[in-house]
């Protein structure tokens, strides 16, 4: 998760979202971490979980 969340602030510096950032995952754990949805957040990242 880590990584992912380096990525999650890479992009946001480093590339202009036009609308809205939409990050899909299978339901992991990981992607349901308090720390995780705070950072979603932070970003303007909208979460989606099939």
């Amino acid at each position: 998760m880590k990584q992912v969340l380096q990525l999650g602030k890479w992009l946001s510096v480093n590339r202009k979202i036009a609308d809205r950032l939409v990050f899909h995952s299978n339901q992991g754990v990981q992607y349901a971490s308090k720390k995780f949805v705070n950072t979603n957040g932070f970003y303007g990242v909208t979460r989606s979980m099939s």
